[in-house]
């Protein structure tokens, strides 16, 4: 089910490209009336197919651009673009040139990919995958340009062998659009959209919709109750200033009033904002927004850019329900060039004109899971650093001997009894080994940390899939610890996977079926994806739930009769009195094994996320290598 995009490569080969060639600025000091030169074909990186039998000559700038009246933009749009006309002409002709020459860096400097400083050792996913890196086995016949007033700069491009390319086989009529200096180096070539899939971005309904995904999710929904509250309230603010209602004098939104601009942006109201409080209104990174003691929310903040890569599709309306569903597709690359992902938003006007959005379906594409990473410096929730030092405690997460926990922890049995004199072991000589002290004052790691983000953009919101691994793991290591914590957040803290159906059986216990929105709804997706992190013997664990007779009722995943993902009840919740984790770092073992510790920070009691940390609680994480990469042999939670 899982797959990284592997584009560290791609990245340094688009720097080197960028050190021999010059950027995307116009030929001959970008004047007007410049022709450019066809790239040249004598020295380039790339093999030359043989010519087709229908292959003609490069046309030049003149004869390419003879039926297109300009780049498809207002004249009133360059100025906030950063660039001009003939620039933006330059490049569509240089893309082409370079499609039809094979030239792969005259591509790359055509489209600005060598300018993708903002994916940096970040951000790896599809958005990143420049579609011509390699033109090897390329064969185009021909190109021309048409449009470009008051509708796009069409290109149109006649291929007879794809290659390595996207590009399908026969005559393909693309819109150009141009970068203005945020994702694309102002003039290049930012997107080729087939023309079957081309509208124009201009539907007052569209405005909203991207505001929504910039401050909320991207991500399918069904209830907006299920949205974060935080984010949830940016987006009011913003929907409030599209309509036009503005705060008080002092920048301030009532929380009565901010209450009726979300009722009007969802349909609906929102529990969150019928009562609020201020935990709800917290999230790593972000602080408080919403002040009881004045019941009043402060709203100020830039929500980045949720639209990348992505465009409306289709608007349309459903005059029997009232409703319009806008279709949002992500791109299957840099230049987007076919739909990749897309989700549907069902959507009804206000009185006013301005739009509520009522929910955001799942409306095809591929489900192939992404991950990003970034280095981070773990930090208590009220900003501060964590401390050099703390007390150690260890769950060992089963009833033992001393001399049993001691062989375990690396300690005499003396010592560990003096540090835990309350310990009383049974008549057998076992006690349950859940919160031992192992050291008075343990110093803490490194906070500077390896943060994974797990996105799958086919299920329904979930809230944030983000998990903290060592800084030093591979890439392989980090994705496998990381998909163990989340697996085990849908083993331990809540099981199963959502959204998810009751399932009537004749033992009359708790039984869930996991339905259409959920990472996984069949039972082989799970078992394949266990089997994927985790070692056989730990995967088959976790796969092998069913009814127990003893406790009467369904525990772990099961499979129904036709392979549904089954699993049984239960949320045991999370720890209040953890204030944050952080991993130590891996130390190999005797038998090629990784080991390092999971530590979740806590405090004494749970005092908000101003209370002071009082001790750290180590939990074992094993990796082991395989044939086929790192599994997981041991891990358990620190929430």
């Amino acid at each position: 089910m899982t797959r990284y995009n592997r584009l560290l490569a791609a990245f340094l080969a688009a720097a080197m490209l960028a050190a021999a060639m010059s950027g995307c600025a116009p030929a001959q000091n970008g004047k007007d009336s410049v022709t450019p030169e066809p790239p040249t074909t004598e020295t380039t990186s790339q093999s030359q197919p043989a010519p087709a039998a229908t292959r003609g000559p490069c046309p030049d700038y003149e004869q390419a651009m003879a039926n297109a009246t300009g780049a498809g933009y207002p004249d009133s749009a360059w100025q906030s673009m950063g660039t001009d006309e003939a620039t933006c002409l330059q490049n569509a002709y240089a893309l082409a040139a370079a499609l039809y020459h094979n030239d792969a860096a005259g591509a790359a400097a055509a489209c600005g990919y060598t300018d993708l400083s903002y994916a940096e050792g970040k951000q790896t996913t599809v958005d990143d995958v420049f579609p011509f890196e390699s033109l090897d086995g390329l064969v185009v016949n021909g190109f021309s340009f048409s449009g470009g007033t008051d509708e796009p700069l069409w290109l149109t491009i006649s291929v007879a062998e794809s290659g390595s390319t996207p590009l399908p086989v026969g005559e393909t009529t693309y819109a150009l659009e141009f970068g203005n200096g945020y994702y694309v180096t102002s003039g290049c070539v930012s997107a080729m959209i087939p023309q079957q899939n081309y509208r124009p971005q201009e539907e007052e309904a569209l405005t909203y919709v991207r505001s929504f995904r910039n401050w909320v999710t991207t991500q399918p929904w069904g209830d907006a109750n299920d949205l974060p509250p935080l984010t949830t309230a940016y987006y009011a603010a913003s929907f409030a200033a599209m309509r036009g209602t503005e705060t008080d004098n002092t920048g301030s939104w009532k929380a009565s009033d901010l209450a009726v601009q979300v009722r009007d942006a969802f349909g609906t109201e929102l529990y969150a904002f019928e009562d609020p409080y201020e935990a709800a209104f917290t999230q790593e990174g972000w602080g408080s927004i919403y002040d009881e003691e004045t019941d009043t929310f402060s709203l100020a903040a830039s929500p980045g850019d949720g639209n990348r890569n992505c465009r409306m599709i289709d608007f349309a309306e459903k005059a029997s329900a009232g409703t319009w569903t806008l279709t949002m597709a992500r791109g299957g690359n840099s230049l987007w060039m076919e739909p990749y992902q897309s989700v549907a938003y069902t959507l009804r006007q206000n009185e006013d004109g301005s739009w509520a959005i009522l929910c955001a379906d799942w409306a095809g594409g591929s489900k192939v899971t992404e991950y990003s990473m970034w280095g981070t410096l773990v930090r208590l929730p009220n900003g501060a650093d964590l401390p050099e030092s703390l007390p150690l405690r260890v769950d060992l997460g089963e009833r033992v001997t001393w001399q049993q926990a001691a062989d375990a922890l690396g300690m005499e049995v003396s010592e560990l009894q003096t540090l835990n004199p309350e310990v009383q072991p049974g008549e057998d000589g076992t006690f349950l080994a859940y919160d031992l002290l192992v050291d008075t004052d343990y110093t803490l790691p490194d906070s500077q940390q390896r943060v994974v983000l797990i996105n799958t953009p086919w299920e329904d919101y979930q809230g944030s899939r983000l998990y903290y691994v060592p800084a030093s793991l591979d890439e392989q290591a980090s994705i496998v610890t990381a998909e163990a914590m989340d697996f085990l957040w849908h083993y331990n803290v809540r099981l199963g996977y959502a959204p998810a159906q009751p399932v009537e059986n004749d033992k009359g216990a708790e039984l869930y079926q996991a339905v259409d929105g959920a990472r996984f709804t069949r039972y082989s997706e799970l078992k394949a994806y266990l089997e994927s992190v985790f070692t056989p013997e730990l995967a088959a664990q976790y796969a092998s739930g069913g009814y127990n007779t003893q406790y009467r009722c369904y525990i772990g995943y099961m499979a129904g009769e036709n392979d549904e993902l089954r699993f049984g009840g239960g949320e045991r919740g999370t720890n209040p009195l953890v204030l944050a984790q952080l991993c130590t770092e891996p130390q190999t073992q005797p038998d090629g094994s990784l080991v390092f510790g999971l530590l979740g920070i806590e405090s004494a009691e749970a005092a908000g996320a101003g209370a002071p940390p009082a001790r750290a609680v180590w939990h074992t994480i094993r990796l082991v290598q395989t044939d086929d990469g790192w599994r997981v042999a041991e891990a358990s939670l620190a929430v």
